[in-house]
């Protein structure tokens, strides 16, 4: 049980009467104010935070850490107290919310979240881990930053020296300031390049805006050329098309009145061919006809020619008949 209590912080519960019904889901804003005022709450949460309520043993930060840190030559040779100072210190801890005893750590209630769930150790071996990697890693930037702090108040020392004045040792208050003005350079180092940067990529975008806008203005350029280009080879092939359709159109023309020509030879020819054919067939028609009134003159002529030698032989037979003497009886 002290065990369990060892590793858990102070704390206590007190009821509040959400409202007058007690109803769930509806709390009474007023009515609960004046319940923590009438009894005590606000003050006593002040008084706890003005205490020191969690108590740590320095052995016991020792015990559970030495052997993490051991390969750390800065924090071999510590006592138990410089030891826990010096996690505290390195784990960025206001002093105020913390005090360092004869043999213990006392830290105020609710304050320094990490460095008390550090220092009361892990539950599980995974959790451990990670706090042992996180302490090795705070304490060498520690080491640095207090060596870097040293540094500084011994130059600040014999400066004073020189001037008379007492020395300047390093404290908590000396390393967290210089840790605060180191973040501060940080921060302005990363704003400065957090600005250059976004200057460059306002640049950058400013310069892409202008070459898409070239781009733009460039594929229009182009386009309208090419329009241009295209409309003059268009116009030029069209010349050419018309000359061509043209000159194919007085060809034609050409070869059309040729044939033309050809026909009319052709038709002259049939013409003079069927003119002639006619004047042969009348020409034999007469002939024909002018043969057969010849041939029927020729048989008519025969025929009268013969009758007329008929009648002529037939006169002369009779005459000769006449004079051949008769015959005489004897």
């Amino acid at each position: 049980m002290l065990a369990e209590l060892a590793s858990t912080d102070p704390g206590f519960v007190r009821t509040i009467k959400p409202n007058v019904g007690l109803k769930p889901g509806a709390p009474d804003e007023r009515l609960i104010l004046e319940q923590l005022r009438t009894c005590g709450m606000l003050q006593c949460v002040k008084m706890i935070r003005s205490m020191f309520p969690t108590r740590i043993l320095y052995t016991d930060v020792v015990a559970r850490y030495a052997s993490c840190v051991a390969s750390y030559s800065f924090m071999a040779e510590r006592e138990p107290r410089d030891f826990t100072a010096a996690i505290c210190e390195s784990f960025d801890v206001d002093p105020e919310e913390y005090r360092l005893g004869l043999t213990k750590l006392f830290i105020k209630g609710g304050c320094a979240v990490a460095l008390n769930k550090l220092l009361r150790g892990a539950t599980t071996r995974a959790e451990q881990l990670l706090q042992e990697a996180l302490l090795r890693w705070k304490l060498k930037l520690w080491h640095k930053e207090r060596f870097v702090v040293e540094k500084l108040m011994a130059w600040a020392s014999r400066a004073r020296a020189r001037l008379g004045k007492p020395t300047i040792l390093p404290t908590t208050h000396h390393i967290l300031a210089y840790r605060a003005l180191r973040r501060a350079y940080v921060d302005e180092l990363w704003r400065q390049r957090a600005a250059a940067k976004v200057q460059a990529l306002i640049k950058a975008r400013k310069q892409r805006e202008r070459n898409l806008l070239e781009r733009k203005a460039a594929v229009v350029l182009g386009a309208a050329m090419r329009c241009t280009l295209a409309q003059r080879e268009l116009a030029r092939r069209k010349a050419n098309y018309d000359a061509a359709t043209k000159i194919q159109a007085c060809a034609r023309a050409a070869a059309q009145r040729d044939r033309y020509k050809q026909l009319l030879h052709k038709r002259d020819s049939a013409a003079t061919m069927m003119q002639a054919s006619a004047r042969a067939c009348a020409a034999r028609g007469r002939y024909n006809r002018l043969r057969a009134a010849i041939t029927l003159q020729a048989a008519a002529r025969a025929l009268a020619a013969r009758t007329l030698y008929n009648k002529l032989r037939a006169a002369v037979s009779l005459q000769a008949r006449a004079a051949r003497p008769s015959p005489t009886p004897e």
